[in-house]
């Protein structure tokens, strides 16, 4: 708990001085919530549509097994795009367009969310222990983009902070930050270098997570990768190698004393191999071949069965851009994990990954995006969870300064090796009025119903609601 407020507050105390004299509109990437606001400072009003990079929704960012990280990794999230960035809107078509601060060749832009919220079922209970409670919540962030004629670079972080009136038990305190750059060596030749830091908590449902747990227990993930991207007339290659290396805190139990999670920390290593060929410029198929070694730090869990894998991917399909209307990226395949321990069942699942963005009007986007992938656990005799994701997400400006948004999630985990099967179903509602460039208020309201078929059956609902003010520069 001490390593991780020492980690927040150097993040916060960096961000907000900067903010401060212009403070801007804010979301923690790690803290992805129903009260979450667009924290890249995205605009998708009518007249003032964001930059053509920014403007389609990221696919998630799987390791070699599809299982979301901080770190980039296995996927072509990170591969380069297949269309340039479409000219700066002029800043006379968007009156609440947030200008950023201007330091030499970089633009700064700060942020900041603050508010109230209220949260029905504090604790994740079935009932018999949950129970609402009142926080406050502090957001603050800062993006840096490089204006050069050449080459980018771009640095994000940010801090998540909410503090509950009556069960400061809860309290989070999560924070972020994440840098990319991309080096033009020559006209058809390219570098593309990143690294990231997350700084975030388990969910206290989650099935690796002790009942007598006081506090959830923080977890610390670290990633870098190197990209070459070689053009070949209308042939592309491209060749990446990553690292990523996960570690989980020490579990504080109620009535004192801790439990070790040492036997869940590890490090992977991956590479990718990519294809793809422009057909035309609205259509570009592909094919890529990932290979991953995943190392545990300790040879056996405290169940004493080790859980060392390796795992590949197969994946083809199509990167699309029909310009501001329709883009995105479909792709599908077969993924497969094999563990070191004899006892652990293979695992072998249709590989699919997909992001599209449509925007019918000038004033409404809808996104969507469906993953599957195999995510890590240590309960006893299960191999890994086979994950299925679904996000739909729309996004309407009533007027250039009025915003409403709606989300839809579902995602099942079915824990192979056990009879374990959970259940997420998240659902967000909300609305933005900007009163000018710098300052908007916004209110939220979220549900989420979780399930589980442990002992008979278990999981909890909760709801939530928040109002604050959104500033930015």
């Amino acid at each position: 708990m001490t390593y991780r407020r020492i980690v927040v507050s150097i993040i916060a105390a960096g961000l907000i001085p900067v903010v401060a004299p212009s403070p801007a509109r804010a979301q923690s990437a790690a803290q992805q919530d129903t009260f979450s606001v667009d924290g890249a400072g995205n605009e998708d009003l009518a007249g003032g549509p964001r930059d053509a990079a920014e403007a389609q929704s990221p696919s998630p960012r799987l390791d070699t097994f599809g299982i979301e990280m901080p770190a980039e990794s296995l996927t072509t999230a990170s591969l380069p795009a297949s269309r340039p960035a479409a000219p700066a809107v002029p800043i006379s078509r968007n009156p609440y367009a947030a200008l950023g601060l201007r330091a030499g060749a970089f633009v700064i832009y700060p942020e900041i969310l603050s508010g109230i919220a209220f949260d029905d079922n504090v604790f994740q209970g079935d009932g018999s222990d949950g129970g609402g409670d009142v926080s406050y919540r502090l957001v603050p962030s800062l993006r840096l983009e490089s204006d050069w004629p050449r080459h980018r670079f771009s640095l994000e972080m940010s801090s998540s902070n909410e503090f509950f009136s009556g069960s400061a038990s809860r309290d989070i305190h999560e924070a972020d930050i994440a840098a990319s750059a991309r080096i033009d060596i020559r006209e058809r030749t390219r570098v593309d270098l990143s690294a990231d830091y997350a700084l975030s908590e388990d969910r206290r449902a989650s099935a690796d997570v002790s009942a007598a747990a006081a506090e959830l227990p923080d977890q610390h993930d670290f990633g870098a990768s190197a990209q070459i991207t070689q053009r070949f007339n209308r042939l592309s290659v491209s060749l990446r190698g990553a690292i990523a290396d996960t570690t989980v805190e020490d579990t504080a139990l109620v009535g004192g004393g801790t439990q070790t999670n040492k036997d869940r920390n590890y490090y992977d290593l991956s590479g990718t191999l990519r294809g793809s060929y422009e057909v035309s410029p609205a259509l570009q198929p592909f094919a890529e071949m990932t290979v991953s070694r995943r190392n545990y730090d300790q040879r056996t869990d405290d169940n004493g069965q080790r859980r060392d894998s390796q795992g590949y991917v197969l994946a083809g399909g199509a990167a699309i851009n029909l310009g501001p209307i329709l883009s995105g990226e479909i792709a599908g395949g077969f993924l497969r994990a094999t563990f070191e321990d004899p006892s652990f069942r293979d695992i072998g699942d249709v590989f699919v990954r997909a992001s599209v963005t449509w925007a019918p009007t000038a004033l409404t986007t809808l996104s969507a995006s469906v993953a599957t992938g195999v995510e890590e656990t240590t309960i006893v005799g299960a191999s890994g969870a086979v994950r299925r994701t679904l996000e739909l997400a729309l996004r309407h400006a009533l007027r250039q300064n009025i915003i409403v948004s709606a989300s839809l999630t579902f995602e099942r985990e079915d824990f192979k090796g056990s009879p374990l099967v959970e259940e997420t179903f998240a659902t967000a509602l909300g609305i933005e009025y900007r009163f000018n460039r710098y300052l908007a208020a916004v209110l939220r309201y979220g549900f989420e119903d979780f399930s589980d078929n442990s002992n008979g059956g278990g999981g909890f609902t909760s709801n939530s609601v928040f109002v604050g003010l959104n500033a930015r520069k």
